[in-house]
């Protein structure tokens, strides 16, 4: 239960968590001026700003973010004092245990080239023991694993369904997919999906992101589906079935290419639009105590990576 002095806290995480005023007044039963009101009144207490615009959305500042940091571990205490108490035994097998902490990260295969070093140098600059966890399935499953705790962040391209009101989310880039084949291809002087239509493909799986911006791409100028001859695990595996052979594939960012040289890899010249995504970073608006101060930070540090990748 929160008290009347605790309620602006609440209200707090009702913003960060649905990305507006009107959403959180909603969520809390009360009218947007009452929580506008109690957002003011925080900012004027604590003499720090809470909230940056973001088009229709509240984003929320480093300052925010480290009191929803400590609100999650005042929450985690005040959930440890109401367990049972456990006997002598227990506590001193608890004292002797490791302290090994877990973090579990959902992101496609793009996504942990792109972001998969700095959160694991974040990570390790807070748990220099621990362990990182990536995990990769579909965007709306990982998700939901992220909306039951299963996950402590998830990067996947923005889901278009209704807001979790556990969970924050932050937008990190858009990707530009290109269209790439190995150099001396044929087809690298093909100039529109027509003339790539009969093509063969290789993807990073059926229901990726590669896949995806292909089908879509198709299907807009009512041209036959895709192909799809090779499925691989990871990009470099990808990259290097095209480079040998004469099927094509999407790269979701072009900072993801090769660099090889003399390249074996190019990106065809196609002028027809190619369908781009949002893609976000989400979280638990009250991470685990043990991760939260890592999430955050994980947080701060891929929304300020160059502008080249927003």
């Amino acid at each position: 239960m929160y008290t009347a002095s605790l309620r602006p806290l609440r209200y707090l995480q009702l913003v960060v968590a649905h990305g507006s005023f009107r959403a959180a007044g909603l969520a809390a039963g009360i009218s947007q001026p009452a929580i506008s009101q109690a957002m003011k009144r925080l900012e004027r207490e604590w003499c720090m700003p809470l909230f940056e615009k973001e088009g229709r959305r509240k984003r929320p500042t480093a300052q925010a973010l480290r009191v929803l940091n400590r609100l999650a571990e005042i929450g985690n205490a005040l959930e440890s004092l109401a367990t049972e108490p456990v006997d002598d035994s227990a506590i001193r097998a608890l004292a002797t245990a490791p302290s090994t902490s877990t973090l579990t990260v959902g992101m496609a295969p793009a996504a942990a080239l792109l972001y998969g070093p700095v959160i694991e140098e974040v990570w390790r600059s807070h748990h220099p023991d621990g362990r990182l966890q990536v995990v990769n399935s579909h965007s709306e499953g990982m998700l939901a694993a992220l909306d039951r705790a299963e996950i402590d962040l998830v990067i996947a391209p923005q889901s278009v369904g209704r807001p979790s009101a556990g969970r924050v989310t932050q937008s990190l880039h858009t990707a530009k997919p290109v269209l790439c084949a190995r150099a001396g291809h044929p087809l690298t002087r093909a100039t529109s999906l027509e003339q790539i239509v009969a093509a063969g493909w290789a993807v990073e799986s059926d229901d990726g992101a590669g896949a995806t911006v292909i089908r879509e791409a198709l299907r807009a100028r009512r041209l036959a589906l895709p192909r799809i001859r090779v499925e691989c695990s990871d990009y470099p595996a990808l990259f290097d079935v095209v480079a040998r052979s004469d099927l094509l594939c999407v790269v979701p960012h072009p900072v993801l290419l090769p660099c090889d040289d003399p390249p074996r890899l190019v990106p065809l010249r196609i002028q027809d639009p190619l369908p781009d995504y949002d893609v976000s970073v989400s979280w638990q608006a009250l991470p685990r105590h043990r991760v939260a101060a890592a999430v955050l930070a994980i947080v701060r540090a891929l929304t300020a990576l160059p502008s080249h990748l927003h």
